[in-house]
């Protein structure tokens, strides 16, 4: 089994607006089965918005209540599911970026 049980990712998303919040934190945590889900821990305040009106593709876990990224398929290896958290990471910053007033 490779990679830690834990690890928290900090990464700051590709944007056109670096002036602006774009920082992403994430838990990555590998399961009982072996794979490893990317938990959501804090992603940038919007406007004054709440962060869900300009990220999709996560799921609520129920027995917590954290959020983790949708994923079709297994992330079998921490450094894949760094890779995702980050790829996600910019494809949310892309779209919060899309739908901002300030351009």
């Amino acid at each position: 089994m490779t990679g830690k049980k834990h690890v928290v990712l900090r990464y700051d998303a590709k944007t056109r607006f670096s002036h602006q919040d774009h920082a992403y934190v994430f838990d990555i945590e590998r399961q009982r089965d072996g794979s490893y889900r990317c938990y959501i821990r804090q992603v940038p305040f919007l406007l004054g918005r709440s962060p869900s009106w300009g990220v999709a593709g996560y799921f609520m876990e129920h027995e917590t209540g954290r959020r983790f990224i949708a994923r079709n398929g297994t992330i079998r290896s921490q450094e894949e599911a760094e890779r995702f958290c980050r790829d996600w990471a910019d494809a949310s910053q892309f779209a919060i970026d899309s739908r901002r007033s300030d351009v």
